[in-house]
């Protein structure tokens, strides 16, 4: 059963992501018991079926789209608030600004950096146009990989040694996770009259729906923690 790890520390650049995370929970919780009164009603003893692997595949998934969307709830929310108090993000919001307007090896020509300083210049609130840009930037892509964890903690600038400690557990879940998104879990290597699908067990797959939720919830902690810290 995954635990309730939901914070309640009162900041309400954390309230979205939280509530996120509570359904998020919610739903794994609803896919493991849907698991086991369909293992119950059958009478089950052995190895799980197809149909029941996938619903504690879905368990895995949601925890990961819950992560992902938690991390962008916070990046919405707070990016905001720690720019205008933390010297680190604010360096972060220059870098991004500073890559816009002129010539990078990432394909930005300077054609597209005069457009985007005629958007924050025209706007009526050049500044929350800036913090808007960059929260597109920032929350663009699916956040599906431990990279991409330490980018938004990055972003952020709080500590990231919760991602770095459970780095090799993170990485092999979100590759399970990636298989059963793009490749349904199918297997392409095997042969004739062969299982065409990974094998997958719940306690397995809760476990590493269990690791997704307890990284969201340091997530929105550090995040809560870091500005309470600027009451």
């Amino acid at each position: 059963m995954v635990k309730d790890i939901i914070p309640q520390t009162p900041i309400k650049e954390t309230t979205r992501a939280k509530t996120v995370l509570r359904h998020a929970k919610a739903s794994v919780k609803h896919f493991c018991e849907a698991f086991d009164t369909v293992r119950k009603n059958r009478k089950a003893s052995g190895p799980p079926t197809a149909g029941e692997q996938d619903l504690i595949r879905a368990a895995l998934v949601f925890s990961a789209a819950g992560l992902d969307s938690v991390a962008k709830e916070l990046i919405r929310e707070s990016i905001s608030t720690l720019a205008e108090k933390d010297s680190a993000v604010q360096a972060g919001l220059e870098k991004f600004a500073l890559r816009q307007l002129r010539e990078e090896p990432d394909g930005i020509s300077r054609n597209e950096g005069s457009k985007f300083l005629a958007k924050i210049l025209a706007s009526t609130s050049p500044y929350n146009r800036l913090i808007e840009s960059y929260i597109i930037y920032l929350t663009g892509s699916s956040l599906q990989s431990v990279d991409e964890l330490f980018k938004t903690a990055n972003a952020l600038c709080i500590d990231n040694s919760f991602i770095g400690k459970r780095k090799d557990k993170l990485r092999e879940a979100f590759e399970i996770r990636n298989k059963i998104i793009h490749e349904l879990d199918v297997r392409f290597d095997v042969e004739s009259g062969q299982k065409k699908r990974n094998s997958r067990q719940k306690a397995d797959l809760e476990e590493r729906a269990q690791l997704f939720m307890e990284i969201a919830n340091q997530f929105i902690d550090a995040v809560g923690k870091k500005i309470e810290g600027y009451a």
